[in-house]
């Protein structure tokens, strides 16, 4: 296995993980920064996330939300490598 295949499926591997983390985080309709830290994303990188244009995100007042489903259906994309 090439260096290249080795980080494409760790990278993989850690997106199955969040996955997993997912289910573990209370079920509610929207996630919030916390709940995606919960799940194992850093801060920073939930940050990053509900900045991004092509995410679908819910802004109520100056917070920022995602739909949980829409973002496991987003994960699981990408896990696959097809985003």
């Amino acid at each position: 296995m090439s260096k290249s295949e080795s980080e494409d499926t760790g990278i993989v591997q850690t997106l199955s993980n969040e996955r997993e983390n997912a289910r573990n985080v209370p079920q509610t309709m929207l996630l919030s920064v916390h709940d995606l830290v919960k799940m194992g994303l850093t801060r920073s990188m939930s940050y990053q996330l509900l900045n991004r244009d092509d995410m679908p995100v819910v802004q109520i007042g100056t917070r920022k939300f995602m739909h949980r489903e829409q973002f496991l259906d987003w994960l699981q994309k990408s896990a696959e490598g097809k985003t």
